[in-house]
C-alpha cells in the first residue's frame, strides 16, 4: 500500500524532473 503523501510526492516530483517542478522546491 502506498501513502497518498507519497503518491501525491510522486506525482509532484517525477524521477528525473525534479528541475521540473519548481514547487516541490519550495
Amino acid at each position: 500500500m502506498v501513502t497518498w503523501i507519497e503518491a501525491w510526492e510522486e506525482l509532484n516530483a517525477p524521477k528525473g524532473t525534479e528541475t521540473n517542478a519548481p514547487r516541490v522546491t519550495e
